[in-house]
């Protein structure tokens, strides 16, 4: 069939089993780009098309019916809105569960995605999303000041004194999670190691965000 002629027909089936109208769907139709696709929107399966259906029927990218391949992009993107939806008062935590989104395991799919993918185009994108969780669990933006950094240190000493200063630091994960994100700060450098210059740059970036509640408390008892 032409493309222009399959619109609005029944003719495709999503992750759920569902029907699906080519072309009409209020949600995204996705062609998962990736298997870790499926595991980090796994609770948006509407978005994708059935993956047998995919292979079977060779189906492409088309504007016509609305199928989308998603590709580095659009997995940011829906990232993005994704966790953005799942904020509460501008704070996000990391779930301790072993199974579902925002969680330890999720958090591993999202990086081995994010490994697997050429996003150095996309840097712009990716910073801000929170992704990267301190020792209190919260999730923090990559790629700024205020980061947690990865503490890989033998130095109980040290990883004491860093959370008595409420420096923000990762720990409190999997291995495997771990090895995930120095692989990615490696690769990305959106993520960085306890090291004096970060140390100094966090230090001064969370000696801002207290001096700048500081002035708006006082503003509002002027």
């Amino acid at each position: 069939f032409p493309a222009d002629e399959m619109e609005g027909l029944p003719l495709v089936i999503d992750c759920r089993g569902h029907l699906r109208t080519l072309g009409l769907t209020e949600t995204p139709l996705y062609i998962a780009g990736q298997s870790w696709d499926l595991e980090v929107f796994s609770d948006h399966l509407e978005w994708f098309v059935d993956t047998k259906l995919v292979r079977n029927l060779n189906l492409i990218e088309n504007e016509v019916t609305g199928l989308h391949y998603m590709d580095n992009k659009s997995f940011t993107s829906e990232l993005d809105k994704y966790i953005s939806s799942k904020t509460v008062n501008g704070e996000l935590k990391l779930r301790r569960r072993n199974t579902g989104t925002l969680t330890d395991t999720w958090l591993q799919a999202v990086f081995s995605r994010l490994l697997a993918s050429n996003i150095r185009n996309l840097q712009f994108e990716i910073r801000g999303i929170p992704l990267v969780p301190d020792q209190n669990h919260i999730l923090h933006p990559v790629g700024n000041a205020s980061t947690p950094l990865l503490f890989h240190s033998h130095k109980s000493d040290l990883k004491k004194a860093l959370i008595e200063l409420s420096v923000p630091i990762v720990t409190g994960i999997s291995k495997e999670l771990f090895a995930l994100l120095l692989e990615f700060s490696e690769k990305e450098d959106l993520i960085w190691s306890v090291t004096p210059r970060d140390l100094v740059d966090t230090l001064v970036a969370q000696s801002k965000e207290i001096l700048d509640e500081y002035e708006k408390v006082t503003d509002v008892h002027k």
